[in-house]
């Protein structure tokens, strides 16, 4: 059966992980599970981008020469608030997003954290990927903080409360340090 069928089919965390594994000792696996990410099937490419988080969890650097597309997904999410943004979000919460996308990565994100209508783990995992961005920039964790304050006056979303306020202390701590 190829993959495309069977990701067409309900899966288990289980074989996600069994295809990751496997994905990382078959190039040609991996490059499935690539490009099924962008399978025009929202049901594919979530489970495809699933996969590839797995995948990224055993192993960050599968995602070299390939971080340009798949972020590129993430400006074209305009209105798409579904599991493959929440699964790229999450691989970007760990690997560094590259100096050459990283403006339109904060641009996206920032759009993804203050709109209520996207998924609370969207908006999550974007405050992670804003501050991996934001720590070498003084001037941008200033507006990060002021986001966040202003963001946790409002939403009630335990998620976002607690990344809010753990991010918050990460930039205070920072703060302390270069005093």
């Amino acid at each position: 059966m190829e993959l495309q069928e069977i990701l067409s089919t309900k899966i288990s965390e289980a074989d996600v992980r069994i295809i990751a594994r496997k994905a990382l000792k078959d190039k040609g696996l991996l490059d499935t599970v690539f490009n099924l990410v962008f399978h025009p099937d929202e049901k594919i490419n979530n489970r495809a981008s699933w996969i590839l988080g797995h995948i990224c969890d055993l192993d960050l650097s599968v995602m070299k020469n390939r971080d340009r597309k798949i972020l590129g997904l993430l400006k074209s999410e305009e209105g798409l608030k579904g599991g493959r943004t929440r699964n790229i979000l999450r691989i970007y919460n760990t690997r560094t997003v590259p100096e050459s996308c990283s403006s339109d990565v904060l641009d996206t994100c920032y759009r993804f954290l203050k709109d209520p209508s996207y998924a609370i783990a969207i908006r999550a995992f974007s405050i992670t990927v804003i501050y991996n961005i934001s720590k070498p920039y003084p001037e941008l964790l200033e507006e990060l903080k002021l986001v966040l304050n202003d963001l946790l006056k409002h939403d009630e979303a335990p998620a976002i409360i607690n990344r809010g306020y753990h991010t918050l202390e990460k930039i205070e701590k920072m703060n302390r340090k270069k005093s």
